[in-house]
């Protein structure tokens, strides 16, 4: 994140944290597979093209993921705010009619008899006509792990990261709508 007095901007960074992790270990399986099965391909016939067509998905799938979380950003400076959130580009121009919104949910993901909850924060941009995810990030609810005070804490700094950047994105519009309207 960098903030000067002309603008503001935020950007998604990969990091090699658990979840990121897996996203590279699936797109490192997939080229192995893939390389595997290309190898196999004089030898076993015809089946095999099918095996490559699916290490291929494995890949792209991969790739569109890291991309996703390479690419997005928000950046707002006195003329326009320009965001790009799940591979979607869209920029605005400023005015005092924008709105920034909240909205928190939780996702339970269920594996081999065990579950993970976890805290999905998204900002939206709300023009009056439409609402467009701007910025989304979430964050391990760690009640079934840990206990109970480490959700709430967990919970109270998702809280207080999504506040404020709705907090700074908004106070960017306003003073930037007010230097246009002088």
């Amino acid at each position: 994140m960098s903030i000067d007095s002309d603008s503001l901007l935020i950007k998604s960074v990969f990091n090699f944290s658990t979840p990121n992790i897996g996203t590279l270990l699936i797109f490192l399986s997939g080229l192995s597979f893939t390389g595997f099965c290309l190898s196999q391909i004089a030898e076993e016939g015809v089946y095999i093209y099918l095996l490559v067509l699916i290490g291929l998905a494995i890949i792209g799938f991969s790739i569109a993921v890291m991309l996703k979380q390479l690419t997005d950003f928000v950046h707002v400076n006195s003329k326009f705010i320009e965001y790009r959130n799940s591979l979607k580009y869209k920029k605005h121009e400023l005015d005092k009619t924008l709105k920034i919104k909240i909205k928190k949910s939780k996702e339970r993901i269920e594996r081999s008899g065990t579950y993970s909850v976890y805290l999905v924060f998204e900002l939206y941009l709300d023009d009056g006509k439409n609402e467009n995810r701007i910025l989304d990030f979430q964050v391990l609810d760690e009640s079934t792990r840990v206990g109970f005070l480490a959700t709430m804490n967990n919970t109270k700094e998702a809280n207080i990261l999504a506040t404020e950047l709705a907090r700074m994105i908004k106070e960017k519009i306003v003073s930037s709508s007010a230097q246009q309207l002088s």
